[in-house]
């Protein structure tokens, strides 16, 4: 093996192998994937204790490095698009073992995604994503409220009368299957 490992990738694209992420493309061509989050934004949501717990926890600890290292950072709960965030930006970034490190496990055991980049003048961004919200189970709501809240979707998207049909058919056997978006 040797002491030093190196190979660049910048110029190279993967190729994407025939039949992957088809069912992808086609759902966001038809626009159902808009459509889709346009109904569950229409679905009342509802906080998550123990993610309120982990973005204050959070939050606190960032704070604490940012205030360290003179860097910024940005705690939000964005009740339109339903999740919350800390975007943290320090002159470097490192976990050291102890505290740092402990934050750093915190962050990979609660949040649902961590993005490290590169910011303005060298510095480093860390944005953490935590979900915050969710849902209400599908079955908590009759049949009529569904197809409003479904109604509602198709005249912010566009989708056309056909289109909603097949959705509240869709909807109905998902319900009777006993499914919802807390449940896939």
């Amino acid at each position: 093996m040797p002491d030093l490992y190196e190979k660049d990738y910048r110029g190279e694209k993967k190729k994407r192998e025939k039949g992957t992420n088809d069912a992808l493309e086609m759902l966001l061509d038809t626009g159902a994937l808009g459509f889709y989050q346009a109904f569950l934004n229409q679905v009342p949501k509802e906080e998550l204790p123990h993610d309120k717990a982990t973005f204050c926890r959070l939050l606190k600890k960032c704070d604490k490095m940012a205030e360290q290292w003179g860097g910024l950072i940005r705690g939000e709960i964005d009740r339109e698009q339903w999740e919350a965030n800390i975007h943290l930006t320090l002159p470097f970034l490192e976990f050291t073992p102890g505290k740092d490190m402990a934050l750093l496990q915190d962050i990979a055991q609660n949040a649902a995604s961590v993005l490290f980049s590169p910011a303005q003048d060298g510095w480093v961004d860390m944005h953490i994503f935590i979900p915050y919200f969710r849902e209400l189970p599908l079955e908590n709501f009759t049949q009529a409220q569904l197809e409003q809240m479904a109604r509602r979707a198709a005249q912010q998207t566009g989708v056309g009368p056909e289109e909603l049909r097949r959705f509240q058919t869709y909807l109905q056997s998902l319900q009777e299957a006993g499914w919802s978006p807390t449940k896939a």
